[in-house]
């Protein structure tokens, strides 16, 4: 009777190394989807009281670009999240890699989108060319996951430090990006487009921070 009761009040074993790794990165992978598709609604929102809503299938495209961002982005800083127990910088060179990367599948897969779903897709006017906004994204991305790494390995650190963390990094390099933006564009970008650009670009590092937060807390829950 009491070797019964002992060994059903035995604690489930602890998950192994491996499969915490995985669900991290699931924990990742899923609230990344829900970031880019909650951008991408509250710039439908934006769109619809801005009077520059005009269908809904552009907006499809763009979901599908935003979550894969999202994804590869917020993923690769995830892994430099794991490898930040060693050394933070690790998650600064992840983020260097993953943000040029994620950029331009979120390229490719929006161009997909287009195709698939009958659209002209935007012609271009001018503007700074692709490959610089990849390399200004790789800067932005590296010094947030160095911020991150570091972050995560301070006991103090909380969703606020982390949100101070992307939202300035935010706003300094998606400002630049804006401004580039703003610079080439025939006549500027003014109301909804400029807006646009602004949640897109201080908004994202502010909801990978937050992404990397809560898959630590969580992973913390999990093991305790």
């Amino acid at each position: 009777m009491s070797a019964t009761a002992s060994t059903t009040a035995m604690p489930p074993p602890l998950p192994t190394a491996n499969e915490s790794i995985v669900k991290t990165i699931l924990n990742i992978a899923w609230m990344s989807i829900g970031l880019g598709i909650l951008i991408e609604i509250m710039l439908l929102a934006l769109a619809a009281a801005g009077g520059t809503f005009k269908s809904v299938p552009p907006f499809i495209a763009d979901t599908v670009q935003k979550v894969t961002w999202a994804v590869v982005v917020c993923v690769g800083l995830g892994f430099g999240k794991l490898a930040a127990a060693m050394r933070p910088q690790l998650t600064g060179v992840l983020g260097l890699l993953s943000a040029p990367l994620g950029f331009s599948l979120a390229r490719a897969a929006h161009k997909a989108a287009e195709k698939t779903l009958g659209l002209a897709g935007d012609v271009a006017a001018g503007g700074p060319s692709p490959l610089t906004i990849g390399l200004i994204k790789a800067v932005e991305y590296a010094i947030l996951g160095f911020i991150l790494g570091w972050l995560i390995k301070k006991s103090w650190a909380g969703a606020w430090s982390f949100i101070a963390a992307g939202l300035g990094v935010g706003v300094i390099m998606g400002g630049f990006i804006v401004m580039l933006l703003d610079f080439y564009h025939p006549k500027g970008l003014n109301g909804v487009p400029f807006f646009t650009r602004m949640i897109n670009e201080v908004l994202f590092p502010v909801g990978c921070s937050l992404v990397l937060y809560a898959s630590e807390s969580l992973g913390k829950r999990l093991r305790g």
